[in-house]
């Protein structure tokens, strides 16, 4: 009867477990871009203070951190360390990187436009960023990194 009772409180039910599927990889990938955005920071900073070039700082940084999210993202978040296919998701990680950009300079531009007061930019750099972070989300949970059966 005890044990019963410590085991049903270690395993988790099918809803928790449920869940757990659904919303750690989510909280996992919070987790991987803020992450990859200090190392974005930091390399750039460091960058700079050598005496690189702005935009090549930025440039070099974000290849960086890219690189770094998309093997933090394939190993922890999305548990395909196993794959044998990471020059493809590489390439298709490649392609949302890189529309990410587009989108964010396109988001940010138009937001702005609508929200013509002091501080628009900020806000609309910060809402163009949270629907990308929730889109690239998505893109890599199904397209980039699938899961080929349930766990």
């Amino acid at each position: 009867m005890i044990s019963h009772a410590i085991a049903s409180r270690t395993t988790p039910s099918g809803k928790q477990a449920a869940r757990q599927m659904i919303y750690q990889p989510f909280f996992k990938n919070i987790a991987s871009s803020l992450l990859s955005a200090a190392v974005d920071i930091t390399v750039f900073m460091l960058l700079v203070g050598m005496g690189q070039r702005v935009f090549w700082a930025t440039v070099l940084a974000r290849i960086i951190s890219g690189a770094f999210n998309f093997s933090l993202n394939k190993r922890w978040v999305f548990h395909k360390q196993d794959s044998h296919d990471t020059g493809h998701e590489f390439l298709k990680y490649l392609a949302l990187f890189t529309l990410q950009m587009v989108f964010s300079v396109l988001l940010t531009s138009a937001f702005s436009e609508l929200m013509a007061f002091r501080y628009g930019l900020l806000f609309s750099k910060i809402l163009a960023d949270i629907i990308l972070f929730t889109t690239n989300f998505i893109v890599q949970r199904f397209w980039i990194f699938p899961h080929n059966t349930l766990e």
